[in-house]
Parts: structure tokens; C-alpha cells; sequence
């Protein structure tokens, strides 16, 4: 018999994550909304997105750690089902915490 706390890490290892990887204004967040939308698939937005619409400005170094956490954290939710869950085999990401480590190294 599983134990109860397994359950999400098995639901986790049945869902394949689709990151979108680029430069900015590339059209990564359209492309990912519209496979979302298109394949009634999860979708998991960019933390980075998120806090400049918030806060009205671009992020300061001190605050790009995060929105890094921010990032892995939604996308642990959705894959474990704590927020809204994919209802295909697919998660679609925004991005990926890679590219705000990214950003981050070439901002700062």
C-alpha cells in the first residue's frame, strides 16, 4: 500500500514539463499560452512577468533570488497538483528557472 504523502511525487513523475527558452520579446509567452490553450494543457506563467507587472519596474539584483524560488515553486505546484493541475501529460512553462538564472547573470 502507497502512503498518502507519495502520491503527489508519482503524479509528478507522470507529467513531462515544456519550458519555453529564448531571448526577450520572442514571443515566448504567447507561444506557451496558445499551446496551453490549444491542448487543454497546464500552464504555468513567468514569475519574472508576474512581479514586473506588480511592481511596475524591472526586479533589483537582491530581488532575483526570488523570483527564481518563485518560478521552481509554481511549477512544484502545479506538477504536484497543489495549484491547478495540467490535464494532459503536459506542462507548459513560460519559461524555466534556467532562464531567470540567466537573466539574472547577464543583468547583473
Amino acid at each position: 500500500m502507497q502512503a498518502l504523502d507519495q502520491k503527489p511525487l508519482d503524479a509528478m513523475h507522470q507529467v513531462r514539463v515544456i519550458a519555453m527558452l529564448g531571448g526577450e520579446c520572442t514571443g515566448k509567452t504567447k507561444l506557451a499560452q496558445s499551446l496551453a490553450h490549444t491542448l487543454k494543457l497546464g500552464y504555468v506563467p513567468e514569475a519574472l512577468r508576474l512581479f514586473v507587472g506588480e511592481h511596475q519596474r524591472s526586479p533589483r539584483q537582491d530581488e532575483q533570488e526570488p523570483i527564481l524560488i518563485a518560478q521552481c515553486d509554481a511549477i512544484g505546484k502545479a506538477l504536484c497538483g497543489l495549484d491547478r493541475p495540467p490535464i494532459g501529460p503536459l506542462l507548459i512553462c513560460d519559461t524555466s528557472p534556467w532562464m531567470t538564472a540567466v537573466y539574472s547573470l547577464q543583468y547583473f
